[in-house]
């Protein structure tokens, strides 16, 4: 039960946080597809600590 509500919590993190980590990404890569990726390598990496 636990381990759901952090699933719920990281995943409302995501939700609110991914358009400006898209945004900063982006403006270190200059390519929306890299930025994308660093950005989903990023909250994957996260979401494992």
């Amino acid at each position: 039960m636990a381990e759901a509500r952090e699933d719920g919590d990281f995943a409302g993190f995501v939700r609110r946080t991914r358009p400006a980590l898209r945004r900063t990404a982006f403006q270190l890569s200059q390519d929306w597809y890299e930025a994308d990726d660093l950005v989903q390598r990023t909250l994957i990496a996260l979401h494992r600590h």
